[in-house]
């Protein structure tokens, strides 16, 4: 078995359970709308394992695999260009994955808030429908 199908499986346990761990947090510490805070809480703890293996996997991939990779290489030139300075070739293939990674990270953060945005306006809705 590869090293990063044991890695999803633990992962996605892990997720579920940190998930499930918020929701049960922001539940618990609300007196009303137990069902709906739990959903937050689970939408909130749920993606945070998983943007971690993002990170992991996306770095030890290397190069060839850097998520937005030309986003990344115009970053880097920028960088470059604004102080004025240099870097090898090992530098910068680890400064294109990093910025690579970061925004990977960004626009899940962003798909999440998104996701959490819709989610929560949705129970929002039916809350006030169902009263």
């Amino acid at each position: 078995m590869n090293f990063f199908s044991v890695a999803k499986k633990i992962t996605a346990a892990a997720s579920i359970i940190i998930g499930v761990c918020f929701g049960f947090l922001l539940s618990a510490t609300t007196h009303e709308h137990h069902v709906q805070y739990w959903l937050l809480g689970f939408i909130i703890g749920f993606p945070i394992v998983w943007i971690l293996y993002l990170a992991v996997w996306f770095i030890v991939k290397g190069i060839s695999r850097t998520p937005f990779p030309e986003q990344a290489r115009f970053m880097v030139n920028g960088l470059k260009k604004l102080f004025n300075t240099t870097f090898t070739e090992y530098q910068e293939s680890m400064l294109i994955d990093m910025a690579g990674t970061t925004l990977l990270i960004a626009a899940a953060l962003g798909i999440a808030g998104a996701v959490f945005v819709i989610i929560t306006g949705i129970l929002f809705i039916l809350g006030r429908l169902s009263w």
